[in-house]
């Protein structure tokens, strides 16, 4: 299962146009801040605060799991861009 989120969140990313490392351990698929530990079931965790889940899927839900992986890093790229262009004003 971690293969395939990983292989799916890659698509997602370079669909993006985005590059960022996607990580396989055995525990979970890390790429920037954000991890998927997959079990019985998909949890989203930031780096910010490990010991709870922004988002949970079902095992099915690996084009779900994916596709908040990719949001969620890319939405915060953009943010980031945006208040370094906020902050130059």
């Amino acid at each position: 299962m971690r293969d395939e989120l990983a292989r799916l969140v890659r698509a997602g990313l370079a669909a993006s146009g985005f590059r960022a490392e996607v990580a396989v351990d055995p525990d979970a698929v890390c790429v920037m801040d954000v991890f998927a530990e997959t079990d019985t079931e998909i949890r989203l965790f930031r780096a910010s605060d490990p010991e709870v889940p922004f988002a949970s899927f079902p095992k099915e839900g690996l084009v779900s799991a994916a596709s908040a992986i990719c949001i969620s890093v890319i939405s915060q790229v953009v943010a980031r861009a945006v208040e370094k262009a906020a902050a130059k004003q």
